[in-house]
């Protein structure tokens, strides 16, 4: 299922999870990464959070 000229293609509402695989497998060849983006911006650690009476940390 991972034929890019597959015709049934055009015919999905959804990426092709089995493609997009062997694409960026392929891609780490080529010396190039897929792309990868939490989308968090920030790191969070404990500190971050306000510490309040019902948070009982350890």
């Amino acid at each position: 299922m991972s034929d890019p000229a597959n015709p049934n293609i055009q015919k999905r509402s959804t990426p092709q999870w089995a493609l997009y695989q062997r694409e960026n497998f392929w891609k780490l060849n080529d010396g190039g990464l897929p792309p990868f983006n939490t989308g968090m911006g920030h790191v969070y650690s404990w500190e971050d959070i306000p510490a309040d009476e019902d948070t009982a940390r350890s």
